[in-house]
């Protein structure tokens, strides 16, 4: 069996607790990352109900694939509905239901929430 000297221990355990800190650090700043997307997932969670849990699903029939549309497009559709005054009953009145709840931050971040779907 081979002797460690002293000087050899130090620098393995200097070595293993700057492993420990990077990936400590490197892990800290994915979790804040995480809970910043986790917001818009959230959000979009109601969507999904319509649109597939992907954005991949025509809600009703009536609309359009939304995933992976211009962030732009995606905006403009939502400020639409937010924006506008539903008096029917319908697929419409529900879309408008849920927009309106969102700010115009929140809509911008969905949007391109959905856009990277």
């Amino acid at each position: 069996m081979q002797k460690v000297s002293y000087k050899g221990w130090c620098t393995l355990i200097n070595k293993l607790l700057v492993s420990l800190f990077c990936s400590l650090f490197l892990l800290s700043g994915f979790q804040l990352y995480a809970k910043e997307i986790s917001k818009e997932a959230k959000i979009f969670k109601k969507c999904a109900k319509c649109h597939g849990e992907r954005g991949r699903h025509k809600a009703f029939d009536r609309s359009e694939i939304i995933a992976g549309q211009d962030v732009s497009d995606l905006v403009e559709s939502m400020k639409f509905y937010k924006d506008s005054k539903f008096e029917a009953r319908g697929v419409t009145k529900v879309m408008a239901k849920y927009i309106k709840q969102l700010s115009y931050d929140e809509i911008i971040a969905l949007a391109k929430y959905i856009s990277g779907l």
